[in-house]
């Protein structure tokens, strides 16, 4: 199977991941010379057509918030738009064969348990037409540490507060080449991510057929290996990092002077959308309480009642019986 057609963006970076200096030793003999000479001219070779992918790739970009159709984008706050969530995300993962088919109908785990994970999604008329999910860093650990976990240890071993992106998926009727939508689902999730969970790191596991928007477009660094991924039924996957401290400076350095349209540094970091939908008040958001809890994980799933003892108390204990309730 061919996992991507990207040139090797490692081929020049050094252990720190910046471009490595490229040295031409003097050799005694021409031939040395010669074969070191084009050494050099190989590797250039590789950064141009790595820099001139990653180029056309960003030609595809436009973001305008006119041509989103009455897309509107928001936290799942509800038992419908949670469960409309989970429901997209399990047709999704089933007809790429990502998973086997759940009773339920829902894509969920013990990692969508835990209070500050949140639910996005994109809505128009009421209907739910993607989503993506921002799982935090907690006792549970992450979904990526089943094939990633020395990888991921690296940054909780520096103090970094880590959270994943996952569940990403769209209702069948909701299928566009435009990044135009997803973009803006990207953004939500990321403001998110930066203001209100104050996460030093996302990271995500993916489909390596989809590195190049992760790396081009969202501008996600590489730190794992292709691995046969046990989450998605061991089909290939590949894990990346954006460091939320330095993603800004990252889209300036990239997108800086291009068409307002094209211009990810402003849409990310500088622009309000009217189409996007965050509390006032900044912080963790906790949408689920024990009546959601119950619901999801104890009726429409077994989850809650096939844990340890010890992992149950660490979830419940997150959910005081005095919580607020949640209208359905």
């Amino acid at each position: 199977m061919k996992y991507s057609d990207a040139s090797d963006e490692n081929a020049l970076a050094g252990e720190d991941g910046n471009p490595a200096k490229i040295l031409i030793k003097q050799d005694s003999s021409k031939r040395g010379v010669t074969a070191k000479r084009d050494e050099v001219s190989q590797s250039l070779r590789v950064r141009s057509v790595t820099h001139d992918k990653g180029a056309r790739f960003r030609r595809r970009i436009l973001v305008d918030e006119k041509k989103l159709g009455g897309l509107n984008f928001k936290i799942a706050e509800t038992r419908e738009e949670l469960e409309k969530a989970y429901r997209i995300v399990h047709d999704s993962y089933l007809k790429e064969g990502y998973i086997d088919p759940h009773p339920s109908g829902m894509r969920i785990s013990l990692f969508n348990c835990i209070a500050k994970t949140t639910t996005f999604i994109s809505t128009m008329n009421g209907d739910v037409l993607s989503t993506m999910t921002l799982f935090p860093d907690s006792p549970l650990g992450l979904p990526i540490d089943s094939a990633y976990k020395e990888e991921i240890n690296k940054l909780r071993n520096k103090g970094r507060y880590i959270a994943e992106v996952g569940c990403l998926a769209s209702h069948p009727s909701y299928k566009s080449s435009s990044l135009n939508g997803p973009l803006h689902l990207n953004k939500i999730t990321l403001n998110y991510a930066q203001e209100y969970l104050k996460a030093d790191d996302l990271v995500i596991a993916i489909h390596p057929k989809h590195e190049l928007f992760y790396e081009h477009i969202m501008l996600f660094d590489k730190i794992g290996d292709i691995v046969m991924y046990p989450n998605v039924k061991e089909n290939p996957a590949i894990a990346m990092r954006i460091n939320l401290w330095k993603c800004e400076d990252d889209y300036w350095q990239v997108y800086h002077g291009t068409p307002a349209g094209k211009n990810l540094h402003r849409f990310f970091c500088a622009r309000d959308c009217e189409s996007i939908h965050l509390p006032r008040q900044k912080g963790p958001v906790t949408i689920l309480n024990n009546k959601l809890l119950s619901y999801f994980f104890k009726e429409r799933t077994q989850l809650l009642k096939e844990v340890d003892k010890q992992t149950l108390k660490m979830i419940e204990a997150q959910y005081p019986p005095d919580g607020r309730e949640q209208h359905d």
